[in-house]
Parts: C-alpha cells; sequence; structure tokens
C-alpha cells in the first residue's frame, strides 16, 4: 500500500507540477511587421536629372547583391530601378578624352621643364624661362588631377543609374515607373523581409519585463515546427512589443532542381498598320550565342489562357529568333522587344526573363513563386514562458 500510496503521490506532484508549468506560460496572437520600410529616389543631383527605364514590380521579391571578401560581386542583387546610361556615358567619354588630352599637355610641360632645368645652370637659358617651364608643368599637373577627378565623379553618375536592393524584401508601393526625372522623386517603396518582426499587444510593464533569458516561441501557421526569437534584438513599443525572428523563401517539393527567377508570355506588339501585328518578348529575355538570338522557352506551357494555370516545372527549349529595332514600355517594369522573325514562337508561349548561364536546353527547371514564410500581416501564434 504505501508503494502504490507513494507512486499515487509521485503522479500527483507531477501532474500538478506540469499543470503550473502551463499555466504559467501566456499565449499572444502577434502580427508580422516589417523593420524597417524605405522609400527609394531616382535621379542624378546634376542640370539633367535623367531618364528612367525601369523600375521593380509591386510586389515583386528583392534581395542584395553577394560579394566576396575582395568586393567583387558573386551574385547580383534586384535592381529597383535604372535609368538610361547614355547621357553619362557621354559624359563618361568625354571626361577620358579630356583626361588623355590633359595628360599628353602635362607631358609636353615635364619635358620643357626638364630640359631648361639642365639648359640654365650652363647659361643657355635663363633662370626666369627656366622657372615659366616649371611653373607650366606645375598647372599642366594640377590640370591632369583635376581631369583624373572628373573622370572618377562622371564614372561614379554612371554607376549611380542602377539601384539594387539593400536587402531581402519585397516592393510595397510602384510611385512612378519610368519617364523623365525631376528631381528625385520616390519611386518605390520597399519593406525588409528578413529579418522580421513580429507585433505583440500587451500592457507596456508587462512587455518591459521580458528580457534576454525569456523563453519565447513562435509557431507559424503552416509549418508545425516553432521557431525562436533574436534575443536581446527585441523592443518595447507604447502599446506592446516588437520580437525579432528569422524569415527565409517558402520551401517547396521541387527544392533540387534548378530555377529559374521569373517568366513572361509573348505577347502581340501592338503598332497599328506599320508592319501589322507581330510578336514581341522582354527585352531581358532576349540572350545571344555565336549562333544568333534567342530565348529559352517553357516546353508545352502557356499563359493568358481561360480556366487553365501555369505548372512551374517545365523543360526548357531553345527557340532561335531575330529581334526588330523597336521597343516599348510593358507595365512600366520592362521593355518589350519587336521579333522581326519569332522562330518557333507562338502567342502566350512563355519565355524565361534574365536567365543565368547554366542553362541548357532540354533539362527540367522550376520557376516557384517567390514567397517568404512571413509577410506582413501575417497572424502567429506567439508562446511567452
Amino acid at each position: 500500500m504505501s508503494i502504490l500510496f507513494a507512486r499515487f503521490l509521485y503522479l500527483f506532484c507531477f501532474l500538478f507540477f506540469f499543470a503550473f508549468v502551463v499555466s504559467s506560460s501566456e499565449i499572444y496572437t502577434g502580427t508580422v511587421v516589417a523593420l524597417v520600410k524605405d522609400k527609394i529616389p531616382a535621379g542624378a543631383d546634376a542640370d539633367y536629372w535623367g531618364y528612367l527605364n525601369f523600375t521593380a514590380k509591386w510586389g515583386q521579391i528583392i534581395k542584395p547583391e553577394i560579394k566576396d571578401i575582395d568586393g567583387k560581386i558573386i551574385e547580383k542583387g534586384t535592381a529597383l530601378t535604372e535609368m538610361s546610361e547614355k547621357y553619362w556615358l557621354d559624359n563618361v567619354n568625354a571626361a577620358r578624352g579630356g583626361l588623355l588630352a590633359a595628360k599628353n599637355e602635362m607631358k609636353v610641360a615635364y619635358d620643357n621643364f626638364k630640359r631648361y632645368e639642365e639648359l640654365y645652370p650652363t647659361g643657355a637659358s635663363s633662370v626666369k624661362i627656366y622657372q615659366n617651364m616649371r611653373a607650366q608643368y606645375y598647372e599642366a599637373y594640377g590640370a591632369y588631377q583635376t581631369a583624373e577627378a572628373n573622370l572618377y565623379e562622371k564614372e561614379r553618375d554612371l554607376s549611380e543609374c542602377i539601384h539594387v536592393a539593400p536587402f531581402e524584401g519585397i516592393v510595397d508601393k510602384v510611385f512612378f515607373s519610368s519617364g523623365i526625372l525631376a528631381p528625385n522623386p520616390d519611386v518605390i517603396e520597399i519593406s525588409m523581409l528578413n529579418p522580421i518582426g513580429i507585433k505583440i499587444f500587451m500592457d507596456t510593464d508587462k512587455a518591459s519585463r521580458i528580457s534576454f533569458d525569456t523563453p519565447i516561441t513562435i509557431y507559424f501557421n503552416d509549418n508545425e515546427n516553432p521557431i525562436g526569437i533574436y534575443n536581446g534584438l527585441s523592443f518595447v513599443t507604447n502599446d506592446g512589443i516588437i520580437l525579432v525572428t528569422r524569415n527565409y523563401p517558402k520551401q517547396n517539393t521541387n527544392d533540387n532542381m534548378i530555377k529559374v527567377k521569373d517568366c513572361f508570355p509573348v505577347v502581340n506588339f501592338y503598332i497599328g498598320k506599320l508592319e501589322g501585328n507581330k510578336l514581341g518578348v522582354p527585352v531581358s529575355a532576349v540572350v545571344k550565342d555565336d549562333k544568333g538570338f534567342y530565348v529559352w522557352r517553357a516546353k508545352d506551357r502557356k499563359m493568358l489562357e481561360p480556366e487553365s494555370g501555369f505548372t512551374p516545372v517545365f523543360n526548357l527549349e531553345k527557340v532561335y529568333i531575330t529581334p526588330g529595332n523597336l521597343k516599348r514600355a510593358c507595365y512600366g517594369c520592362d521593355e518589350i522587344r519587336i521579333l522581326k522573325d519569332s522562330g518557333k514562337l507562338e502567342l502566350h508561349d512563355v519565355v524565361v526573363i534574365s536567365p543565368s548561364d547554366n542553362l541548357t536546353a532540354g533539362e527540367k527547371v522550376n520557376c516557384p513563386p517567390a514567397r517568404y514564410v512571413l509577410m506582413p500581416g501575417d497572424k502567429v501564434k506567439v508562446v511567452i514562458d
């Protein structure tokens, strides 16, 4: 009897302790919020503000570039805005010509200076002429340095024609899609997706008692595996607390397959009676090799068909085309180029945008929708012990 009583007492204490621990945990509903939101302007601080060719799409997932330790770009980031480079490239070429002219003038001035430096001690030239030659050389040297700095400035202006995403995020708004800039308008608004914030409404005193060592568990709505927070990075607000946790792209069943970033349908290039209805493809989809221009087409896939979706896993076909000389803006986020000869392409065929160099004909690729596990506005369960 005593053994049974002891076991009963042990079980009672365990259940009491378990119930106490469970009851001490508090469960909240958290709202996913972006920790950083930025408005990205475009334009140059000059007499000519520039012409905006391209803006990232509304809802587009964006990523920063990856560099090695020496600053070499390993993977290009997402271009947020892109200005026409013609004006700035002309300035660079003019600055290079000015630098070359300044270099030649400096060389002539240096040769004269060294020659008179040898002549004046022998009396073949006066000290005054020698000093003038030396002054001309120093002046030419200064002009060369100015021309060198001017070239650097123009090259910097050229590099600023493209703005790359500063973090993993999403394009929230598009204020200005393309056209003449004046001066430095806000073009898009972006939000950071990784890391991400979890907003919880609670009493400020209670939020202030949450410390570095407070166990906190977040449950994603579509994932049973819980995740913690970056302890120490959370911050109290006037109506609760914002926890900081990691975020990542949604996984899919074809993660081991080669991925393509984006696709777009073959469209009609409407130009009235000029040449009739020709087909067009995005400029960023056109690639060139030794045989000519081509695009990567998704085999047996089409878009814009009623009552039909788009299966993102497909085999690649290499289709050679002959681009024409016309192009037009499309949705303010890309340019469509007319095709003089569309080859085997048909209307609503799907082509790969900005294809990587490692694609081969016939291989199976995956074009998954760009989504992160947590998106701003989502609701999650938060357990605070």
